[in-house]
């Protein structure tokens, strides 16, 4: 019923794909954080 949940998959598999996803947007995340906080010291050291 659940169309999120490939049901080919292993349980071993999915849980696998889930955690390397999860990990891949926490690493998205930290970059976008840094990438801002970098930005907004660059915009700060630009204006004087």
């Amino acid at each position: 019923m659940n169309k999120d949940i490939p049901t080919d998959l292993l349980p071993s598999e999915y849980e696998l794909t889930s955690s390397s996803s999860a990990a891949l947007t926490l690493l998205l995340m930290e970059a976008t954080l840094l990438f801002l906080i970098g930005y907004c010291c660059y915009c700060c050291f630009d204006n004087e």
